[in-house]
């Protein structure tokens, strides 16, 4: 939504609010958008998820984990293969 130098009236406030994104932090609960409304199309994908049994939460906790485990796994294997050819150096030279 484009910024306007506008007072933010009742309608003012309305359409800014409909332009934030679906979800109520509060309560964490998907809001009621019109179907013409992008985030609407997008809710009612994540509703059609959720009724198959697919936590978006969960799923996105575990893929925030298993990435942060396989970058811990390579950051160590690198320092590994580091501090092997250190070594080789220092004996080598």
């Amino acid at each position: 939504m484009a910024q306007s130098n506008r007072p933010l009236t009742k309608r003012a406030t309305t359409e800014a609010q409909e332009s934030e994104p679906s979800t109520d932090r509060r309560s964490h609960r998907l809001l009621r958008l019109p179907s013409s409304h992008p985030m609407g199309i997008v809710d009612e994908e994540v509703r059609c998820c959720r009724r198959a049994g697919l936590d978006h939460d969960e799923l996105g906790t575990d893929l925030q984990r298993e990435a942060a485990e396989s970058f811990v796994k390579d950051w160590n294997e690198m320092l590994a293969s580091i501090a092997s050819k250190n070594a080789a150096f220092k004996t080598a030279g």
